[in-house]
């Protein structure tokens, strides 16, 4: 199995946290989806299993109206083997899913919703400069559930400057009292470009203290835990059956195709990467130059990408699928390079004859414990 993924980097506002590749005029979104129409014919020998997972991502991909959206759904149908139970998702912003737009959606084929809700606070909301109020969030995700998309997906940020422990705990209660299937909860990360970023150099804000960020995480985990979520990879929750099908594909190390400017691309061979400005590539893209960069993987790359990915997940690495995709003395490897871990108070990881699980402790110490596992 195999998944799609494309990228419709357009915004009503730019969000002072985002460095992701988006516009936030909607003046090139038509000539942008005829190039975008136009890589996927292109391609398509390229995608060479079924499609389990097709994801609208962004950007803000509810910006498009829903014919465009189903004129897209109809060249992948058209063009590749999509699988009938497929999970289709679009992402969106509260502002964009009134009652008219979900109705008209809900007569598609999507059949996921990931809704950037950020926070339920109106502080949060102006602070990160969201194009919707706290109102919208909640009633966007009660028109979805009204109109019949069962699957619906929220995003939430924490360790936001300023943010307490009881703002996050009243966030996480009113994403709980929701017909929310799934969770996916990220960290503020100051990335260089954005104005967050600036406002920190300038002293315009203050990062949280660590021990706040790990009480907020605790909390979640804690929380969610009691509603009946499982905490199945280190930012995402869900119900039973509710995982994402699509993020799952890339924590397996399957292959996946990436649609428009920035997105990318993973087989078994390479990943490679779209030009990540929108004039650029709708120009390559329209004058079939070459729009993208191709990275070929060495035996290491792989076993480097294996432990990001997997670490990531509650299943963590398994000895028998390290031997046969790396060969035994990769497993050798681990459970010597794993052995510190073990040996600390903070309980960071779980050793069994079947593999590595990294604890929930451990994942806030995620990046010392996957380099440790790498080879130099």
């Amino acid at each position: 199995m195999t998944g799609i993924y494309l990228h419709i980097p357009f915004c009503r506002k730019a969000c002072r946290y985002c460095d992701f590749c988006f516009i936030v005029s909607l003046k090139y979104l038509d000539i942008y989806l005829a190039a975008l129409s136009k890589e996927i014919k292109l391609r398509q020998s390229e995608v060479k299993e079924p499609v389990s997972s097709i994801y609208f991502g962004g950007g803000t991909p509810s910006v498009m109206g829903v014919q465009q959206i189903n004129k897209l759904l109809d060249l992948l149908f058209r063009t590749f083997t999509v699988l009938p139970d497929a999970e289709l998702t679009l992402e969106g912003n509260p502002d964009d899913l009134n009652k008219l737009y979900i109705k008209d959606l809900s007569r598609t084929d999507i059949n996921r919703l990931s809704i950037g809700v950020q926070s339920f606070r109106a502080h949060d909301l102006q602070m990160m400069n969201r194009s919707h109020n706290e109102n919208q969030a909640s009633q966007a995700i009660e028109n979805a559930a009204q109109s019949g998309i069962e699957n619906i997906s929220i995003d939430l940020i924490y360790g936001l400057p300023g943010l307490t422990l009881n703002a996050w705990k009243a966030n996480v209660k009113t994403a709980f009292s929701l017909p929310v299937k799934h969770l996916s909860a990220y960290h503020l990360t100051y990335e260089k470009d954005t104005i967050f970023y600036k406002w920190l150099t300038d002293g315009r804000i203050m990062e949280i203290e660590e021990e706040d960020s790990v009480r907020q995480y605790e909390f979640l985990h804690q929380y969610a835990i009691g509603k009946g979520f499982a905490h199945y990879e280190v930012s995402n929750f869900s119900l039973p059956g509710y995982r994402s099908q699509h993020n799952s594909l890339y924590w397996s190390g399957n292959a996946y195709t990436g649609f428009g400017a920035s997105a990318h691309s993973y087989d078994e061979t390479g990943r490679q990467w779209n030009l990540d400005t929108v004039k650029h590539y709708i120009q390559a893209v329209e004058l079939e130059k070459i729009w993208y960069k191709r990275e070929e993987l060495s035996e290491k790359d792989k076993y480097h990408d294996y432990l990001v990915t997997k670490l990531r997940t509650q299943e963590g690495i398994r000895f028998e699928e390290v031997a046969r995709l790396f060969g035994r003395e990769r497993v050798n490897f681990l459970k010597q390079n794993v052995r510190p871990f073990l040996d600390s108070d903070i309980n960071e990881v779980t050793l069994t004859e079947e593999g590595i699980t990294v604890t929930t402790q451990g994942w806030l110490r995620l990046d010392t414990v996957t380099r440790a596992l790498m080879e130099d």
